[in-house]
């Protein structure tokens, strides 16, 4: 059985109308005009009419090809046979973390880049599921609804970076609410958070906002980013290193570690696995 999945582009054709009868009128229109030098069939006689031709040649063949184009969109499709195919997967929402202590390069060549190759990897290991992308600093943010569409994630990964927080801070329980709310939690597919952060938590309780999950069904893997030394972070200019460092009210240089303990606390909450990103 043959049909077009995408039916509603054959309205394009309708465009030929107008555009065949203006070339109708403009050929009624030279046929007029040479009709005022003499009688139109003695003149074509006479005359040179190659142009003509050419004209209507390529307006006939610019016609086919729209014709042929709009076809193409419509998606002609032959009917084959029905297989039923049964098709599993996860809704996964990333969480990650892009505050300014992010920009520390205690791991190269920062927590924030680090974090989002390796949240890249994760979504090519998982071919057959749904993403969706939470980023979180004093605030949380939907960046990306659940999709299967990997390659708007990886482009929605590499876009992101730290300028992007409106306010500064780690609002990681925020973060897990949001995760919380972007699953669909009437669909029947296994429920993912994965929480990608250094883990310096001010605002929230961020073990609690788990334990919420955990009604839900919710699995959280928490995947510490950073080292338990740490290193200063750095102010950057349009993307680049200004030569400064963050400072405390006190105008000393903060310094930036890898907080294992909150991130333990969010993974226990749910007895899920915690990772810590050590090295370089």
């Amino acid at each position: 059985m043959f049909q077009f999945s995408q039916i509603e582009n054959l309205f394009y054709l309708l465009a030929l109308v107008p555009i065949g009868l203006g070339f109708w009128l403009y050929l009624r229109w030279r046929k007029q005009s040479l009709a005022l030098i003499g009688e139109y069939d003695l003149v074509k006689q006479i005359g040179n009419f190659t142009e003509l031709k050419n004209i209507k040649r390529r307006f006939y063949l610019a016609a086919a090809a729209y014709v042929l184009l709009v076809l193409a969109m419509a998606n002609p499709q032959t009917a084959g046979k029905e297989e039923e195919v049964n098709k599993s997967g996860l809704d996964i929402v990333f969480a990650i973390d892009i505050s300014r202590s992010m920009q520390t390069r205690d791991v190269q060549p920062d927590r924030l880049t680090r974090t989002c190759l390796l949240a890249e990897k994760m979504i090519d290991n998982c071919p057959n599921d749904r993403i969706a992308l939470v980023v979180f600093a004093g605030n949380a943010y939907l960046q990306m609804p659940l999709t299967s569409d990997h390659s708007a994630a990886k482009l929605f990964l590499n876009s992101l970076n730290t300028n992007m927080a409106g306010t500064q801070g780690t609002a990681i329980a925020d973060a897990i609410q949001l995760g919380i709310s972007t699953l669909d939690i009437k669909t029947k597919a296994s429920k993912v958070m994965v929480l990608m952060s250094d883990g310096e938590e001010t605002e929230g309780n961020a073990a609690t906002a788990a334990k919420n999950a955990a009604k839900e069904n919710i699995k959280i893997y928490t995947v510490g980013v950073g080292t338990t030394t740490g290193g200063l972070i750095p102010l950057l200019e349009n993307g680049a290193f200004a030569g400064n460092y963050q400072l405390n009210e006190e105008g000393q240089k903060v310094v930036s570690r890898l907080q294992n303990k909150t991130m333990k606390e969010i993974g226990l909450s749910r007895r899920t696995s915690t990772k810590s990103f050590l090295r370089n």
